[in-house]
This record gives C-alpha cells, sequence and structure tokens, in this order.
C-alpha cells in the first residue's frame, strides 16, 4: 500500500498536482512511519516536502525534507537524491540560492553515477529550476535539455513533455540578448 501511495505521489507531482501528491505521500509517510520503515520513510518524506512546497506550505516542507535526510540511508541513491532536492527547493525559497544550488549538483552527481536515468533526470530539472531561479539562464537550459534526452532515451514520454514544459518556461522567461 505505501509502495502505490509513493508511486501515486510522484505521478500527481508529474500532473501538476501538488494537494493529490501530498494526499498520496502523507498516507504513505505515516504508514511507512508506523512500521518504522526508515529507508522508504525517506522517499515519501521528501515527495511530500516537495508536495508541501508547492502548495507555498515552506515551514512544512523544511521540516518533512530534514526527516527525510534524517532517514535515509547512506548506499540509498534514491533517497539520497530526493532529500537533497526537497531541501534545496526549501533553500531556494528562504534565499539560499548557493547553498540550494550546491545541494542541487551534489543530487545530480549522485544520480548520475547510478542506473536511474529517470531519478537523475529529475535531479537535473531540480538543478535547473534553481539555476533559473539565479537567473543562470544558459545553465538552466542545459540542465533542462539533458532531463528531456534522459527521459526520452528512457522511453519515458510524459516525463519528457515534463521536462519540455520546463524548458519553454525557463527559455520564455530569460531575457533576450540586444
Amino acid at each position: 500500500m505505501a509502495q502505490g501511495s509513493v508511486l501515486a505521489a510522484l505521478a500527481e507531482l508529474y500532473a501538476g498536482d501538488p494537494v493529490g501528491a501530498e494526499a498520496e505521500a502523507r498516507r504513505a509517510f505515516d504508514v511507512l512511519e508506523e512500521m518504522r520503515e526508515r529507508p522508504y520513510m525517506s522517499s515519501a518524506a521528501a515527495l511530500l516536502a516537495l508536495a508541501l512546497h508547492l502548495q507555498g506550505l515552506y515551514h512544512e516542507a523544511g521540516r518533512f525534507a530534514r526527516v527525510s535526510e534524517k532517514n535515509a540511508g547512506a548506499d540509498d541513491v534514491i533517497a539520497q537524491v530526493q532529500w537533497r532536492t526537497a531541501r534545496a527547493r526549501v533553500l531556494a525559497t528562504e534565499g539560499e540560492l548557493e547553498q540550494a544550488e550546491i545541494l542541487a549538483r551534489e543530487a545530480v552527481m549522485l544520480a548520475a553515477g547510478s542506473d536511474l536515468p529517470t531519478v537523475h533526470g529529475d535531479s537535473l530539472l531540480e538543478l535547473a529550476a534553481i539555476l533559473r531561479q539565479r537567473e543562470s539562464w544558459e545553465p538552466a537550459m542545459e540542465a533542462a535539455r539533458a532531463a528531456v534526452h534522459l527521459f526520452e532515451v528512457k522511453g519515458a514520454g510524459s516525463l519528457a513533455e515534463y521536462a519540455r514544459t520546463s524548458l519553454d518556461e525557463i527559455s520564455d522567461e530569460r531575457p533576450v540578448a540586444k
């Protein structure tokens, strides 16, 4: 049940429904916390942090990002990437863009060393979002393009489309050189 809720939370995030993602992630988190399944609880907490962040619930998002970090297994690449991306989002909101970028780049490096192209693509999109916030337009577009490529190679069409939307938004927001 909890694993299904984690997957459903991911699907809701990709569909642009942070409220639905929060409900699914919270369901998974509560079950896993009760079972004391710390490694899986870390992933549920990270997803919950992202869903809360998207709703503007930054303080609560920060709390769940820290829970994710605390419970992430040292050898669990997914959990290590997820807590970093969740924490990076919170830091970016707090104006700590340099620290947010550092965490996002760590997440990308960890994911790049794995055989998990969708996790790698997700981490690249998180980095792109932070670089966009820093107004580092070309590196942000480069990260988003790399995410599109990873999703396309994996055959994850809906994720590639999601990444293309992010790339288009960055491109539209980028100042035009005169």
